[in-house]
Formats: C-alpha cells, structure tokens, sequence
C-alpha cells in the first residue's frame, strides 16, 4: 500500500533515471523510542510521527529533467510536514531570469501563512518559554505596521530567485527576485519602512524605460565573517510592474 502510493504521487511509470522509495516508519519509530520525551513531543508536533513513507525520483521532462520527493503519512500531514507540502509549481516569472544565471529557484509559499503556522508550532513547543510574539511586536512597533500581516501578506506564492556574474565582469553574483503581488500598494508602504530602518540615505527613486525603479543601500551590521569592519552595505533596487515584484 505505501509503495503503491508512493509510485503513484511521485514516479512517471517508467521513464525514470532513478526511483528511491524508504519504508520510514519503523526507522522513526526506532528513533523516537530511545527519544527523551520533550523530543518525542517535538516530534509529534511537527508532524514527524505521522510520516510513514519517502520516495524520491527523477525524469525526464521535455528538454530538462524533473524531480519529485514525496512524503507519506498515517492520515492527515500536520505540522513541519504539512507546511512542506505545497502546490505544484507553474510559475510565469521565469522568463525574467536572466539566460546567464547559475542559479535559480522557484518557491510557492505563503510567507503569511507560514510564518503565522511556524510560530504557532514554535508556541506549542515553547509554551510560556516562548518569546517570538514580544519580538514581533517590538519589530512592529518600530517599523509602524505588520510585518506579517503588511509586509508578507501582500506578497504572493510565486517567487523566483535567481543569481548571475555581471555581464560586466565581477566576483560579486547579481541577485534577483521576482514575486507576484497580491496588494501591491500596501508592499509599497511596508517594504519603505523596513528599508528607512536599515537604509542609509531612504528610499531614492529615479526613472528607467517607463519604469520607476526604487533605490536603497542597505547597511547590515555585524559581519566581520563576511568583511572586514563592522558592517557592510549591500545596493538593492526595485520596481513594480503589473502586480509584480
């Protein structure tokens, strides 16, 4: 039954290059039976417990290769599993990614949704030892609005992320993000107080090609690892265009 299953969610029937399929109930239950009982509350809040199955695949698809990773459980996913369980992918955006990229990613997520059901697992886990609501409510505070509710509540699913060298030469990769937008407007006002807190001179503006393109430099502080000195400021500019990042 878990095998038949497996196959059915994750393999083409077939065309296959490998196909990796794992019997993962007794190997938890294994583990968690020489588990402290706090780690075995943490598991079962999660959703690890209920996880019965892993199967893994790849083929081919077109001129590319797809790869599915499937994973089984005893009724219904909860937890970590179930927010690891999105829709299908079938994003528009990655027409914007540059022909030279050496990475790319698409991630459909509700960041909403997810941070509000990661602190919510966090709560369970914590319980009165839980701090995460009173640092939200400081970052609230200073940037005057919601981050979660502004801020990623007015992104949609469908982000791309992609990174290339410059055309120009340069061992620093260009970063670039593409995100649908479901109120573009309130994206505006969010993400331009999030950027006053860190920006050196604000939010700067200028025009390109009919389009508006925003202007920040970003100051992070604390990152000796990364360069020398205490801080490093990284340019990041952005525009909108038809309800897109």
């Amino acid at each position: 039954g878990r095998f038949r299953r497996a196959i059915d969610k994750s393999s083409p029937r077939g065309k296959e290059v490998y196909f990796l399929y794992a019997n993962a109930a007794p190997f938890i239950d294994k583990a968690l039976g020489k588990a402290k009982e706090h780690d075995r509350r943490m598991a079962e809040i999660l959703g690890f417990t209920a996880v019965d199955s892993l199967a893994l695949s790849l083929a081919p698809n077109g001129e590319n290769f797809k790869g599915s990773f499937f994973v089984g459980t005893k009724g219904e996913k909860k937890g970590l599993v179930k927010l690891l369980s999105p829709q299908p992918i079938a994003s528009k955006n990655l027409k914007y990614v540059p022909t030279n990229a050496f990475f790319c990613a698409m991630v459909n997520v509700d960041g909403k949704a997810t941070v509000n059901a990661l602190l919510d697992l966090a709560r369970q886990a914590e319980g009165k030892n839980f701090k995460g609501d009173r640092e939200l409510a400081k970052l609230d505070e200073k940037i005057g609005l919601s981050f979660v509710d502004d801020f990623l509540g007015s992104i949609g699913n469908d982000v791309v992320l992609s990174a290339a060298f410059p055309e120009a030469g340069g061992l620093m990769p260009e970063v670039l993000a593409i995100a649908a937008l479901n109120d573009p407007a309130k994206f505006e006002r969010s993400f331009a107080a999030i950027v006053e807190q860190t920006s050196l001179r604000g939010v700067q503006q200028t025009l390109y090609g009919g389009s508006t393109i925003k202007v920040a430099n970003i100051v992070l502080d604390d990152v000796g690892y990364l360069v020398s000195g205490k801080s490093a400021v990284f340019p990041l500019s952005y525009f909108i265009r038809d309800n897109t990042l």
